[in-house]
């Protein structure tokens, strides 16, 4: 008899079937009803490698033992007894009824846990003093994922946000306009709905009573009624990040990038500046004891090494809080939330004194966060429920080329929290700022695939190839004063070019001639030219405030920046000799320009990057703006994100190493019981 006829006659064939089956459901009522029972995750993938083990001893014992109706038995004795027929029709029944079973989980599955669209678990109540902690998910349609990425500036504002009884979510989600607000009752089954009137949201806020919500778009803040009903704009701001609405009535705006705050009443009227733009990043405001909460950094472009600080409201002065981290939040009646390293953490908070008491608590991982611009995707009721996007620390990426197909290639260079990126005139190096403790400045070979650090770079960033190859670097971090060195990479020597107590954005641009380097007064506004001989005052072009990433024309005699003096950044072309002379270059919102050798002006939208042909002379021309690369998984940088190989066909950005989960947000309820 062949082996195939011997495999049939012992039943293997018909065993190795119904264990399929069998294991089939069992990993199926696992992945069902596991998540119910709040088994942890790793249970399902124990099952799972369990039944795997089990199939090969299934067939040995098939192929060793026998099913008679006398029981198990040997092969051997049941070849002595009556014939397997019997034996064989009842192991046909055996599997068709595990088929049967199969099939009716299958549809229980399907029609009765699937019918709902996103699949997701609903808490049921929202009574915060008697649940336990209750933890859930939610899983949003296709059509309208989070809006991970379309804020002009790059990095993404807060994009969930709770109503104050925790009954309601809203969130910013994508849609054929780019974004817009859903929302969603936690209560129930339905999809998120998209509220009408609400095209580019990027940050959503509810008034103290949660009947309204207010929301920011690149250049303009908005409110109506939670049913979408009214939709009324009551101020413009320059590139906003986070709003307040106060239970005295009054909303707050964290705009110029979250660096000024200003309030309204929330009906409208004229804006009041509380303070216009400090070295703080501001994630909170109380009134009642007079201080915003936000985090600064001294040292590095990295906030996981900045200070929680509060901002005097009436005279702006900073005072740090001792503990180490950024985005702090107060829940009341005691606490401050904020994050580090990837990590949620508690401390107990003193609002009068406006003081920490005791030590940190850690409370939540797995949380999607920016360390490099201090922003956390976590919303908060006041009864005790929790929203979160799941994920990692965005600022942690890779660096990639990007060419005008949209093929993407990493660069060997491992895993870091880069920042500001400068290409070298020949297209072979990359000078990179590296955010640390204490940041330093690192170049990379492209074509040799190795890097090394600048040995004088500590505490130095913003760096910037001058057309022979030497580089420019500015003080790191945001601490008062700026200090600009330049030499070799391959030297050990740096001299300083200028020494100031102003805080300057970095060096930007360096001119072609070599004679100058461009820098922003990060505080009071404008751009200007430094001497690179170290002999000459500072020359400004402009006096903006909200001026940056000046860089020159491949003549020397212009230069193009971003301003948002429109009340959204564009990119804006200056003559050198004559600043009266000038010309706004993009009309749909624009940072960080790069003036290719090829003709074009680069500059970035979100994570797009896009450009327009520019001619210079006698009859001066200039293109429209034209789509030119999407860069997937963008990562914003303190500075110029992006450059530009030199024939204008390929770019290198910083992309994030873990894609952004845009397609989930957590609850958690009542979890702040946890800490009594």
């Amino acid at each position: 008899m062949s082996f195939w006829g011997e495999l049939r006659k012992r039943n293997v064939i018909k065993v190795a079937a119904a264990y399929a089956v069998v294991a089939w459901l069992l990993v199926q009522i696992a992945d069902t009803f596991f998540p119910a029972l709040r088994l942890p995750d790793w249970s399902i993938t124990l099952v799972a490698g369990l039944v795997i083990l089990g199939f090969p001893i299934a067939l040995i014992l098939a192929w060793a033992y026998e099913i008679t109706p006398a029981g198990i038995g040997s092969e051997a004795a049941a070849a002595a007894g009556e014939p397997q027929a019997r034996a064989g029709e009842k192991l046909n029944y055996v599997i068709l009824g595990f088929v049967l079973v199969a099939v009716a989980l299958l549809l229980v599955d399907r029609f009765a846990f699937n019918d709902r669209s996103p699949r997701h678990t609903v808490l049921e109540a929202f009574d915060s003093d008697s649940l336990p902690l209750i933890a859930a998910a939610i899983e949003l349609p296709d059509s309208a994922v989070l809006a991970s990425g379309v804020a002009d500036i790059g990095f993404d504002s807060r994009l969930i946000a709770m109503s104050p009884d925790g009954a309601w979510l809203v969130y910013v989600g994508r849609s054929s306009e780019g974004s817009q607000l859903y929302r969603r009752r936690l209560d129930g089954f339905d999809d998120p709905e998209p509220i009408p009137g609400t095209d580019g949201a990027i940050h959503a806020f509810f008034s103290p009573d949660g009947q309204s919500i207010g929301f920011l778009t690149n250049d303009r803040v908005k409110r109506m009624g939670l049913d979408g009903h009214a939709v009324q704009t009551i101020a413009t701001s320059r590139n906003p990040a986070r709003g307040f609405w106060t239970e005295d009535d009054w909303i707050y705006i964290a705009d110029e990038q979250g660096n000024s705050l200003r309030r309204f009443a929330a009906d409208g009227g004229t804006p009041e500046v509380v303070f216009a733009r400090t070295l703080a990043s501001i994630s909170d405001v109380l009134p009642e004891p007079g201080y915003a909460l936000g985090s600064f950094k001294e040292d590095s472009a990295n906030n996981d090494y900045g200070d929680l600080v509060t901002i005097d409201l009436n005279t702006s002065e900073v005072r740090k809080l001792g503990i180490v981290g950024y985005d702090p939040v107060w829940i009341p009646p005691a606490y401050l939330l904020f994050s580090r390293s990837g990590v949620v953490f508690v401390v107990r908070f003193d609002t009068e004194s406006g003081s920490v008491q005791g030590e940190p608590v850690p409370v939540l991982r797995g949380v999607a966060m920016d360390s490099m611009f201090a922003q956390r995707q976590l919303a908060l009721s006041a009864n005790g429920v929790l929203a979160y996007v799941p994920g990692t620390d965005r600022g942690i990426g890779q660096l990639v080329t990007v060419d005008m197909q949209g093929n993407e290639t990493v660069i060997p260079a491992g895993v870091r929290k880069f920042s500001v990126l400068d290409l070298s005139p020949d297209d072979q190096q990359l000078a990179i700022h590296i955010a640390d403790v204490r940041d330093y400045v690192w170049t990379y070979d492209l074509s040799r695939q190795e890097g090394k650090k600048i040995v004088a770079s500590d505490g130095y960033g913003h760096p910037k190839f001058s057309s022979t190859g030497m580089i420019a670097m500015g003080t790191a971090g945001d601490r008062r004063g700026t200090s600009i060195i330049i030499g070799s990479p391959d030297s050990d020597e740096f001299r300083s070019i200028m020494d100031s107590d102003r805080r300057f954005g970095g060096v930007s641009g360096w001119s072609p001639s070599g004679e100058h380097v461009a820098v922003a007064d990060w505080l009071e506004g404008g751009t200007g030219l430094v001497p690179v001989d170290g002999t000459g005052e500072l020359r400004w072009l402009t006096r903006q405030s909200g001026d940056w990433g000046t860089v020159f024309s491949p003549d020397g005699e212009w230069v193009a920046y971003s301003s948002n003096e429109s009340g959204r950044y564009e990119i804006w072309i200056r003559s050198i000799n004559n600043t009266q002379i000038r010309r706004q270059l993009s009309v749909g919102g624009g940072v960080e320009p790069v003036w290719c050798p090829c003709g074009k002006v680069y500059f970035r939208r979100g994570n797009q990057v896009w450009a327009a042909e520019v001619t210079l002379g006698s009859e001066s021309r200039f293109g429209s703006e034209v789509l030119q690369f999407t860069i997937s998984n963008f990562i914003d940088t303190p500075g110029r994100s992006y450059d530009i190989f030199s024939d204008g066909m390929k770019l290198v950005a910083v992309q994030r190493a873990e894609p952004a989960q845009d397609g989930e947000i957590h609850i958690l309820a009542n979890w702040l019981s946890t800490l009594e």
